[in-house]
């Protein structure tokens, strides 16, 4: 395994969480995915009757543990998210910031910067117009990385094809970071 520093990315959600960790290249370079999944946690049955209040509480629990143990399998020097966007209705907000503290915590246990970029700055950055399909996002994200066309036929085989967006779109990040100051530090 090369020597060269990693990065965690993430697309935030509670439904479905897109993570991957990637080699950061040197400048010219194209970066390498070491690893790209899509995590999902259930909603209790409503016939057990739990709060939702205490389902979120478990939920980000699970979604804690999955990334403790990336980090530590791994050892990014950075995490990469996908900010928040405030469209959506106020559950779903809740749960995609509930997410996002539960990555700002296990940034913060491992002494990991933490940085963001918003949804449209991901567009904007990677040259695609406002409302690009999941297909632009991904047909960006298979070009910016080394062995890109192996993302969905191998990295994300075991994901249902209708989820794997959430993976790309957390590859997308990186791409959409390389100019932030962290990245580039670590770049070289």
């Amino acid at each position: 395994m090369s020597d060269r520093p990693r990065a965690l990315l993430a697309d935030p959600g509670f439904a479905a969480m897109g993570v991957s960790v990637v080699e950061l290249a040197p400048p010219g370079e194209r970066h390498t995915v070491l690893c790209a999944d899509v995590w999902t946690t259930e909603p209790s049955d409503k016939k057990l009757r739990v709060l939702a209040a205490s389902d979120d509480n478990r939920r980000a629990r699970e979604l804690s543990r999955r990334l403790l143990d990336l980090t530590a399998q791994w050892g990014p020097r950075v995490f990469l998210v996908e900010a928040k966007s405030m469209p959506r209705n106020a559950s779903s907000s809740c749960k995609v910031g509930q997410a996002l503290g539960v990555l700002a915590c296990v940034a913060e246990a491992h002494r990991v910067p933490l940085s963001d970029v918003s949804p449209g700055e991901v567009r904007r950055n990677l040259g695609l117009v406002k409302n690009a399909s999941k297909e632009d996002v991904f047909q960006v994200v298979r070009a910016g990385y080394r062995d890109g066309h192996l993302i969905d036929e191998v990295l994300l085989a075991h994901v249902p094809r209708g989820r794997r967006h959430h993976a790309h779109d957390s590859l997308a990040v990186l791409l959409a970071c390389e100019a932030h100051d962290v990245v580039r530090v670590l770049r070289g």
